[in-house]
């Protein structure tokens, strides 16, 4: 007659670099509930983690996981003006918009420049570059939502 009632738990989005046993690596975002660590995530019952990256979600067998390090969130400056970092005109579409984010991140992707055996400082300032532009991508996205609820 009763039945129990799921309560469910705000997840946290936690930006992680994993190294796999094979070498590869992952860039990606994992959810872990508010009252738990990466380590618990990592250590749970289930097999496989949920992984989202900049275009899919991806499910890695927790076996295959070497090394889980987390990325340091990096937040733009507020007097900096998230389409100047995007390099795009404040009035384009959202399709524009997500066009623009998707090329600046293909372009200096530290996946990218490690594959072309740059050396380590370069792929450092790749990545802090990468962060800079998803920061300026979800700012704007943010804006764009607060103005149309607005």
């Amino acid at each position: 007659m009763f039945e129990k009632a799921q309560i469910r738990r705000t997840r946290e989005k936690m930006e992680v670099t994993m190294r796999l046993a094979n070498g590869d690596t992952v860039d990606g975002h994992v959810f872990v509930a508010s009252d738990e660590r990466v380590s618990d995530l990592l250590n749970d019952e289930r097999a496989f983690l949920p992984v989202e990256t900049l275009t899919e979600t991806i499910m890695v067998a927790k076996s295959q996981i070497a090394e889980v390090r987390m990325v340091e969130t990096v937040e733009i400056n507020e007097a900096a003006d998230p389409y100047e970092i995007l390099r795009i005109e404040r009035q384009a579409s959202d399709e524009e918009l997500r066009s623009a984010w998707m090329g600046r991140v293909k372009r200096c992707h530290p996946d990218r420049l490690a594959s072309l055996d740059m050396d380590e400082e370069i792929v450092q300032a790749a990545r802090r570059a990468c962060q800079r532009i998803n920061a300026a991508y979800d700012q704007a996205i943010r804006e764009r939502k607060a103005a149309r609820a607005a």
